[in-house]
């Protein structure tokens, strides 16, 4: 990356730190934090051929299934992956995970009735629930989405604990000085708080984040520490 250059960071970027042997880069050592600037949660999205409306409900199902439900995601490590074996943890059922390759296809195969969940953006699903093929019945979010105002938090539906999103932020090369960093934060910041621009990201079920690029090194620091632990507890290492 070139000096005065930034460039995109998201949530797979960082699981990635730990799934690449060697990375491609190091995104502790050779970028710095600019701009964290939208959080898009995971919903919890299932089949509507399943008999369930709730999550407590949906668990139930998953326990008096033998054979284990399906869940599908992006492939292994990603955050659906990811979100799905925790889910299946905290529900104390099996569940079998099914890598596409990408959220629209997994979101298809459930709309189908082909397998029975999976965790994804509320834009990824939203064209199958709006044709009552998939329904979205929890949040894996500290609060509510305003565009969801009825659909529960995992929290709220009795899983405490499952918070997971798909981040978005800016990074530039670790020797851009601080001064440049803050001007760059500042934009962003300032073209966030735009509301055609928060609209148009709430439509896609996305939040615009407005912080400072202390608040996300704090944030990249908390989720490495989150998601390694995850990808060592579930057995997934560097290839």
């Amino acid at each position: 990356m070139e000096r005065g250059s930034t460039m995109l960071a998201t949530t797979s970027q960082l699981i990635n730190q730990f799934l690449s042997k060697p990375p491609p880069f190091n995104l502790f050592t050779e970028l710095a934090p600019v701009a964290l600037v939208a959080d898009a949660a995971e919903v919890i999205a299932v089949s509507s051929k399943i008999p369930a409306d709730t999550l407590a409900e949906f668990a139930r199902a998953a326990q008096a299934d033998a054979a284990g439900f399906n869940y599908g995601s992006p492939g292994a490590g990603s955050v659906p992956h990811l979100g799905g074996e925790v889910l299946a943890r905290a529900m104390k059922t099996k569940m079998i995970h099914v890598p596409f390759r990408g959220s629209a296809d997994a979101a298809k195969e459930v709309a189908a009735g082909n397998i029975q969940l999976t965790l994804a953006t509320q834009a990824t699903v939203a064209p199958f629930v709006e044709s009552n093929l998939v329904k979205i019945i929890a949040v894996a979010a500290p609060r509510r989405l305003r565009t969801l105002p009825h659909v529960p938090t995992t929290a709220e539906a009795g899983f405490p604990g499952i918070e997971l999103s798909n981040w978005f932020g800016i990074m530039a090369p670790h020797a851009t000085s601080a001064q440049l960093i803050s001007l760059i934060n500042q934009s962003f910041n300032k073209a966030l708080a735009q509301p055609d621009i928060e609209s148009a990201l709430l439509r896609q079920g996305i939040e615009g984040v407005r912080q400072t690029p202390e608040q996300f090194a704090s944030r990249l620091q908390h989720d490495a520490q989150t998601y390694k632990r995850m990808l060592d507890d579930f057995g997934l290492t560097p290839k």
